[in-house]
């Protein structure tokens, strides 16, 4: 969480900070990930340039947040499209499209929980999920979509946000 962020009154100048990646260097910080990119399913999705806080509680997915931490802190958040029907492993069904994001920010608690903040950097498709044997999360081989024309740039997505008047990991810019 950016504790030096500006005042209220300055949310749009926030919020650019908050959705533009070009600082970041294009793609290239996914690509280590790719090959079995952690998959971390809710009920939510994570849009590129979007920031997303989030308390993880599980076991595996402290295990995800772990391994994530101690190697190319990406994960991807892919929604569960049916939480009833599950595969053989017990697990939901989920979408084809997945938000990468990498971790900008984690705090581990005493309890070994963590609170995290990921931003969004593209969407991904996976191509092939992962056996489940090797870790007790799930991970895919999975490819970036690239920007298509008409998807919002990031100033744009800034000012959309901005105008709701949301606040970034309840800490409002």
């Amino acid at each position: 969480v950016d504790r030096d962020a500006p005042p209220i009154g300055r949310r749009r100048a926030c919020y650019a900070r908050a959705v533009d990646s070009s600082a970041s260097g294009g793609l290239r910080d996914l690509a280590p990930a790719l090959a079995a990119l952690p998959l971390f399913p809710l009920p939510t999705v994570l849009f590129p340039g979007a920031l997303l806080p989030l308390h993880i509680f599980e076991p595996r997915y402290r295990a995800m947040v772990r391994d994530a931490l101690d190697t190319h802190r990406v994960i991807a958040v892919v929604l569960v499209t049916d939480p009833d029907e599950r595969d053989e492993h017990g697990h939901p069904r989920i979408a084809s499209i997945a938000g990468a994001g990498v971790i900008v920010d984690h705090a581990e608690l005493p309890s070994g929980r963590f609170n995290i903040l990921v931003r969004g950097r593209a969407r991904v498709r996976i191509e092939q999920e992962l056996p489940v044997s090797e870790t007790p999360y799930r991970r895919a081989r999975a490819a970036v979509i690239p920007p298509q024309r008409g998807d919002g740039q990031p100033a744009d997505l800034a000012s959309l946000i901005s105008a709701r008047g949301y606040s970034v990991a309840g800490v409002d810019c």
